[in-house]
């Protein structure tokens, strides 16, 4: 039967594939007579948008949860849709993490797809498939599983941060399924060793405060330093702290660290050190730092100092140590001393040398 002019119909077509997410190129439509001559014409109709698919029971055990330590992760993960034979799964990670010779220790459920590879750029590792777009494709509804090494740690306390697993196609913006993985609970290291000391232990008097730490781990050479002063020795008097020498020692050199103090809040002083935040300081590397404008206020035993060593976000916990080399102030001693007597001591111009038996007050002039 023939469709009269204007008339509503549809066509339904199966067993169609979907492209990765994202918006299809335009589609074409075109109707033709029994004896295949063309009547109508859509050239160019407007893609549609695809949306990635969900990866499923993802699940990621951690071998090692020190932070900015090397750990082992393992993957366990389901998809939804078809991955080419020459596709990817991505991982990535935010911000506090490092990559260093990642390696595939293990993999599983590849099905036809061929050895897999892996490469990583930034803080994206790439799981490449080892067959070819038009080849075998994995449909991994039942799961795959893969092992890798080489990827640092964050640093701890900023909160549980997450980071992206993705199916893709051959370019990884294209992207099939997705999910979104929280990170383990992190655990904050220890310096290799750790010092404060003072220069001046009078109370009363200005001194400066050297802290010197060794690291351990991957620490980024843009790292903060953060110190906590104990009650009784003063930060900002009389004007605000600031750092006054910095030295940092690889185990072949040493330079000036270029320090400043990027911020104070209460007895807290952070320092952040210049330096190129993609490389990392050497295991046993020495950074120490002398800060002025501290006041000693009163004499007698106080408590250590704080000293953590952050991120460059000023949150991500490192290294700390807690109540190091908490100093012992020393009372001063009076420039002059000058003893007065009067018998009248609220006249202020009777005051002279005491005289035996006579009844009075003392001045002293200190």
């Amino acid at each position: 039967a023939n469709l009269e002019p204007f008339t509503t119909g549809s066509v339904v077509i199966t067993s169609v594939r979907n492209p990765p997410s994202g918006t299809t190129g335009t589609f074409r439509l075109e109707s033709f007579s029994e004896g295949g001559f063309k009547i109508d014409l859509a050239p160019s109709i407007f893609g549609v948008q695809i949306v990635p698919g969900v990866l499923r029971d993802v699940q990621v055990g951690v071998v090692g949860d020190s932070a900015r330590q090397p750990a082992v992760y393992s993957f366990v993960l389901s998809t939804t849709g078809a991955i080419p034979g020459d596709g990817k799964f991505v991982v990535s990670f935010p911000f506090g993490y490092f990559l260093e010779d990642v390696r595939l220790l293990s993999f599983n459920g590849f099905g036809a797809t061929g050895t897999p590879t892996v490469s990583f750029s930034g803080l994206d590792i790439f799981i490449q498939l080892g067959g070819t777009f038009l080849g075998p494709q994995l449909d991994a509804t039942e799961g795959v599983t893969f092992t890798l090494s080489g990827i640092i740690n964050p640093g701890a306390g900023a909160g549980q941060s997450t980071y992206q697993i993705r199916s893709t196609f051959n370019d990884p913006s294209r992207i099939v399924d997705q999910a979104t993985v929280s990170s383990i609970d992190i655990t904050t290291g220890m310096f290799l060793g750790r010092s404060v000391s003072l220069s001046g232990l009078i109370a009363g008097k200005p001194t400066n405060v050297t802290v010197s730490v060794s690291t351990v781990g991957y620490i980024p050479r843009d790292a903060m330093i953060r110190m906590t002063f104990p009650r009784g020795v003063a930060v900002s008097l009389p004007i605000p702290t600031a750092v006054w020498s910095s030295t940092c020692c690889l185990p072949t050199l040493c330079y000036d660290c270029n320090a400043s103090v990027i911020s104070i809040t209460g007895s807290e002083v952070t320092v952040q050190i210049q330096g190129d935040g993609s490389l990392n300081f050497p295991d046993g590397s020495n950074i120490t730092v002398t800060l002025t404008n501290i006041r000693n206020l009163w004499a007698g035993p106080k408590d250590g100092f704080d000293i953590s060593l952050l991120l460059s976000d000023g949150v991500s916990n490192v290294l700390q140590a807690k109540d190091v080399d908490g100093p012992v102030l020393l009372p001063g001693t009076f420039a002059s001393v000058d003893i007065q007597f009067s018998e009248t001591p609220s006249l202020l111009g009777t005051y002279k040398p005491p005289i035996a038996g006579r009844c009075g007050g003392y001045r002293f002039i200190i």
